[in-house]
């Protein structure tokens, strides 16, 4: 079951595979990924925890297992993660323990 109070959504209902550092916040924030490939992609980040993030993306080309790096050019941003889960145009990243650093938008 999905409670959603004030742009949080609380998971009470675990599902096998899904685990999560905090509560997740439903936004709608403009992103862009860098591939470990050296490919860029585009998208828009849909909910956010401090363990990680769903972004859908403008295309599907990224696989379960790439690291990456989120721009959030909005909050000045950028996190470094890894894909976990890819379903057509949208994955989960979770944020590996690298700290964040100033968002190459603001360069």
């Amino acid at each position: 079951m999905y409670v959603v109070d004030e742009g949080r959504v609380s998971l009470r209902q675990v599902r096998l595979g899904e685990r999560r550092d905090g509560n997740r916040h439903l936004c709608s924030m403009a992103a862009r990924l860098y591939l470990d490939d050296a490919h860029e992609a585009v998208g828009v980040v849909e909910d956010f925890s401090l363990g990680g993030c769903r972004v859908r993306l403008d295309r599907s080309l990224v696989k379960v297992g790439t690291t990456l790096y989120l721009d959030l050019p909005a909050r000045g941003t950028c996190h470094h993660g890894v894909v976990v889960w890819a379903r057509g145009m949208e994955v989960g990243i979770r944020f590996s323990a690298r700290r964040t650093r100033v968002s190459r938008g603001g360069e």
